[in-house]
């Protein structure tokens, strides 16, 4: 378990957003945040995304209409899909929803030492 690093899938991860549309790869998936990296959870693929592996993220406004907004991770190694390799992920958001609360499973000693 420790050479193939699948010890780190256990527990909760640190925030957990459900139901988030991704345009590529397409499709809703469960993302959940850890320490290190993040993971995207689909009905058909998972994801592990390290925070190291990202060099740029962008927020664009959709030209179509004002009312949704994509934000574009840029990746240094792409994720792979069979032969198909993602160098972007692209989340879209509506603009009008209301700012979300999720709750932090990490101990306050924790939060204090490492995230505040």
């Amino acid at each position: 378990l420790a050479k193939a690093d699948v010890s780190a899938f256990q527990g909760t991860g640190l925030a957990v957003f459900k139901d988030v549309s991704l345009v590529f790869p397409r499709g809703k998936y469960e993302v959940e945040m850890y320490a290190s990296f993040m993971r995207l959870h689909g009905k058909t693929y998972d994801y592990k995304v390290l925070y190291s592996n990202i060099a740029r993220v962008f927020q664009l406004s959709r030209s179509r209409d004002d009312r949704h907004v994509y934000v574009v991770v840029s990746l240094d190694q792409p994720i792979r899909q069979g032969q198909t390799r993602y160098a972007h992920l692209v989340f879209l958001f509506a603009r009008d929803d209301a700012p979300v609360s999720v709750p932090l499973h990490v101990d306050d000693a924790t939060y204090d030492a490492k995230y505040k």
